[in-house]
């Protein structure tokens, strides 16, 4: 959500023109290949992390896909509030 308010409030046009088009590739990536890439590389890192920190139910895969995809919706709501 943080990104979306970046591009949408106070990214520059250059900065917004190159982020924009990656974030709607990333957004485009079938939930399952960062689901899966999640679940080979990025979870046991997060589940060790918990286990560390004594949280037993860690869910790294569901945040990684969340932060993703919802990041390319904000960001289209957030451009459409008029400026006062």
């Amino acid at each position: 959500m943080y990104s979306a308010i970046y591009l949408s409030q106070y990214a520059s046009d250059k900065v917004r023109s190159y982020a924009k088009p990656i974030i709607e590739i990333l957004a485009g990536i079938p939930t399952v290949v960062y689901g899966f890439f999640a679940v080979i590389t990025v979870a046991p890192f997060f589940r060790d992390m918990g286990t560390f920190l004594s949280f037993t139910n860690m869910s790294s895969e569901s945040a990684i896909v969340a932060g993703t995809v919802m990041g390319g919706y904000y960001d289209h709501t957030f451009c459409c509030i008029p400026n006062r």
